[in-house]
């Protein structure tokens, strides 16, 4: 999986030109993912793991990112609002208080200006209400857009990438040995975690040691077991 780092840093630089042109950016993508899967060897078993990567961010973003931001957003505002109500003058009181008050010749414009100047308030704090919750709406937008050029790439190196794998597994169905080239060794990389975690606890509790001291142990054996089946891995 080392190879599509590059990859990955080379979609990066294009999507963050500061030239935003969609379709060249598109191009650009479409462009290097083709020479990458032209020019680079690569297993089987990484373009499979590759495929199931892929498929696992278009899935978090459609299904668990947006929904997600979008509901903490809309929570926060909605508290922010029902929290604010309580500040807000009583607007059906002061209309109430204003109709107790007889109207006179010398008060009716006085009134008549109160009334206009209720209503207009209460309409600026309906609309301010209002618009607060569609304040998310632009950065969400851009957001949205921002990460389409991201999807797009996912999209089409999967599109490619499932035509590459059914030829493969149809060539190996039909006849041609697949050659098996990964060198796992997980159950002898636990072994070892596993005894060194094993001899940290039993050294802390005989020696009485801190409970820091012990997870530093741990954590050294677990670097130990990796230095360990890497270095046998390479041989």
């Amino acid at each position: 999986m080392e190879k599509y780092k590059t990859l990955d840093k080379d979609l990066k630089k294009i999507r963050r030109k500061w030239e935003y042109d969609l379709y060249e950016e598109n191009l650009e993508s479409q462009k290097r993912i083709d020479k990458f899967y032209s020019e680079e060897d690569i297993s089987e078993n990484d373009m499979i793991c590759r495929k199931y990567q892929l498929k696992s961010y278009l899935n978090r973003r459609n299904i668990l990112f947006f929904p997600i931001i979008i509901t903490i957003i809309f929570g926060l505002l909605v508290n922010l609002v029902f929290n604010k109500i309580s500040s807000i003058p009583n607007f059906i009181e002061m209309f109430q208080k204003l109709q107790s008050i007889p109207i006179t010749a010398e008060n009716m414009y006085e009134l008549l200006g109160l009334y206009i100047v209720l209503i207009i308030l209460f309409i600026l704090i309906v609309l301010v209400f209002v618009g607060v919750f569609f304040i998310p709406f632009p950065p969400l937008y851009f957001l949205v857009e921002f990460g389409d050029n991201k999807m797009n790439q996912k999209e089409y190196e999967l599109k490619l990438l499932e035509k590459k794998l059914a030829e493969k597994i149809n060539r190996n169905k039909n006849g041609e040995k697949y050659v098996h080239t990964v060198k796992k060794k997980p159950i002898k990389f636990l072994i070892i975690i596993l005894i060194l975690i094993i001899v940290a606890i039993i050294v802390g509790i005989v020696g009485k040691v801190t409970f820091c001291i012990v997870l530093a142990l741990i954590a050294i054996g677990i670097v130990i077991g990796y230095l360990v089946c890497k270095l046998d891995n390479d041989k």
